[in-house]
């Protein structure tokens, strides 16, 4: 059994999907991390160096970009496609009153998105003139969102990769993992405690619970 410096017992859990190995002693303890988000960065970019082909799914936030760029510049970075939708349903439902005129002008956009038609997209819509100050202000939203993230915009080739375009598989993980085990009725909790039976949950949804307990007997 290793131990750390004080003689304690290490258990080292290896992330799901990685074979192990000659670099299975890479592996470190699944956990969530509660806090800020450079302190989950600093525990989850260990993870992300073991995996060869990396793909990052965002809406869009300047910071996550660049924590990708900074420490993760060999990942894929995609904007959640369905995001990138919402911004044009904003400006459709101010720009256009009839219903029907609005979806068939959003499916045409849409279309166009889904084949790496983005930039073609803000070259158009830059020449559009708003019928009013909040139709305005979405388009120029839209506008904006699209052009600062054109070269990650190209779902079309994703797919024929077989990459996700939308984190909405990845979100519900918060609810399934988190919610459900640690805001029932009438629970209470320390931030030490809280922390606790989160790595428990981590590795209980992680497929890992049956390692955990051989390491726990182990050490025993």
């Amino acid at each position: 059994m290793e131990r750390n410096a004080s003689g304690s017992p290490v258990c080292r859990i290896i992330p799901s999907g990685h074979s192990g190995g000659a670099d299975s002693s890479n592996g470190l303890s699944v956990r969530l991390s509660l806090g800020q988000a450079s302190g989950f960065f600093n525990k989850f970019d260990p993870y992300l160096d073991l995996y060869k082909n990396k793909v990052i799914i965002a809406y869009g936030a300047k910071w996550i970009w660049k924590w990708a760029d900074d420490f993760q510049c060999d990942a894929v970075q995609i904007p959640d496609f369905f995001h990138a939708v919402e911004k044009l349903s904003a400006y459709a439902a101010l720009e256009y009153e009839d219903l029907a005129a609005r979806k068939q002008w959003l499916e045409r956009q849409k279309q166009r998105l889904k084949n790496n038609g983005v930039t073609d997209m803000v070259k158009e819509l830059s020449g559009v003139k708003a019928r009013n100050g909040k139709s305005a202000k979405a388009l120029s939203d839209v506008i904006g969102y699209y052009r600062v993230n054109s070269g990650r915009m190209q779902y079309k080739t994703y797919l024929e990769k077989g990459y996700l375009t939308g984190s909405g598989a990845i979100e519900p993980a918060r609810r399934n993992v988190i919610r459900q085990r640690m805001k029932l009725s009438g629970q209470r909790w320390s931030i030490p405690g809280l922390q606790r039976i989160a790595n428990l949950r981590a590795c209980k949804k992680g497929n890992q619970w049956n390692m955990l307990m051989r390491c726990i007997k182990n050490a025993a």
